[in-house]
């Protein structure tokens, strides 16, 4: 009973974290759960995608991580992956 509460749980919590990531990016983003690790992908107009995971997520969430919290990582993380594939910085 417990592994479908678990389960039931991280995947409403990655479908927050997608409805998140589509209110700021532009492009296909989506975000699943599999094996107990949240995967986000990117793909602004095909170009290239950038792939974000958290291992053990259900131990994460059941200490109190939210879904603005991760979308928040993942989008600052985004953002320097962009930046530091179209910029040099000294």
């Amino acid at each position: 009973m417990t592994v479908k509460v678990e389960k039931a749980t991280t995947a409403f919590f990655a479908n927050k974290v997608r409805k998140a990531l589509h209110k700021k990016i532009k492009g296909y983003s989506n975000c699943w759960v599999q094996d107990d690790v949240l995967i986000a992908d990117i793909q602004p107009l095909g170009i290239y995608t950038y792939h974000f995971t958290i291992s053990e997520i259900s131990n994460h969430i059941s200490h109190g991580l939210t879904a603005e919290q991760v979308s928040r990582d993942i989008i600052k993380g985004y953002r320097d992956y962009i930046l530091s594939e179209h910029f040099y910085f000294k």
